[in-house]
């Protein structure tokens, strides 16, 4: 086989992977609008949004294939991730209307969450998916060709904390060296505060944590996110199952507030490579 038989072998190969994905995904929204339309009424006898998702999800999700990353794992080493699967999971099953993500990298969970919010209310309705960083384009400062294609998706920055995770990076936004961290929550406050205002938002349904890893930076992320939730309000820290990112693991065992772990759900599906590498919470308040 020579060189331009293998591009078009590698090329068709591509292409049918493609299809059988937008199969898949066909199926998936078919099969959870079917549950939502079914379920929904029944689904208003838990009492907030962890029980919800805790003895729902495994009703609602429906796998598509694995995506982009490997999990470095603690107990699921090896699994592939499923972070924009989970996402959109989820919002499909709050209802969400309005949604928070920190940490853009590349925008592809925005996407997909505002996806999830046109399944969820119709493309015309009002909604948005605000999404934060630090960089353009996220960590590591390159777009590629990933891109945002969903007109919900709206991209903020503000100021980075002052931890091991950020130290090497530069491009930053908005200028922090001449703040402390507890100064630099402040300010993200006031922007956030401006970008409710803005946006005509009085609280979010959803929130991704998806910013700074260290134990400081995600504690930072808590606070600053509290200000902007309801009891209603269900948040989701990312890579509570990685090795790498021993102190989100930590942070996310600190807290007090009602929580999961998604552990029953990974633990039955391992072998399925279907494994959820989130953790989930709300307020108590």
């Amino acid at each position: 086989m020579n060189k331009s038989e293998k591009t078009l072998s590698y090329e068709f190969k591509s292409l049918i992977k493609r299809l059988r994905i937008k199969q898949k995904k066909f199926f998936r929204d078919l099969y959870q609008s079917l549950y939502l339309i079914i379920y929904t009424k029944n689904n208003l006898k838990y009492k907030n949004k962890v029980d919800l998702v805790q003895n729902e999800f495994k009703n609602i999700y429906y796998d598509v294939g694995p995506e982009h990353g490997i999990l470095h794992g603690l107990e699921y080493d090896g699994a592939s991730t499923h972070c924009n699967q989970c996402l959109f999971t989820i919002a499909r099953l709050l209802n969400a209307k309005n949604v928070l993500e920190i940490g853009s990298y590349h925008y592809r969970t925005a996407n997909q969450l505002g996806r999830a919010i046109d399944k969820n209310i119709g493309k015309n309705e009002s909604g948005d998916v605000i999404t934060i960083d630090i960089i353009k384009g996220g960590y590591d400062n390159i777009i590629k060709d990933e891109h945002i294609w969903n007109h919900r998706v709206k991209p903020y920055f503000w100021y980075a904390y002052k931890t091991d995770d950020t130290k090497n990076l530069s491009n930053l936004e908005l200028d922090n060296s001449n703040m402390e961290n507890k100064d630099i929550v402040k300010e993200n406050i006031k922007i956030l505060n401006n970008i409710l205002e803005k946006n005509k938002i009085n609280f979010f349904d959803l929130i991704f944590l998806d910013g700074d890893h260290t134990y400081e930076g995600l504690k930072n992320d808590i606070e600053i996110v509290k200000n902007f939730s309801t009891r209603e309000t269900l948040i989701v820290v990312d890579n509570i199952w990685d090795e790498r990112m021993l102190d989100v693991k930590q942070v996310f065992d600190e807290l007090t507030y009602k929580k999961w772990n998604f552990k029953e759900f990974n633990d039955k599906h391992y072998h399925k490579n279907q494994v959820q590498d989130t953790g989930i919470f709300i307020f108590n308040t």
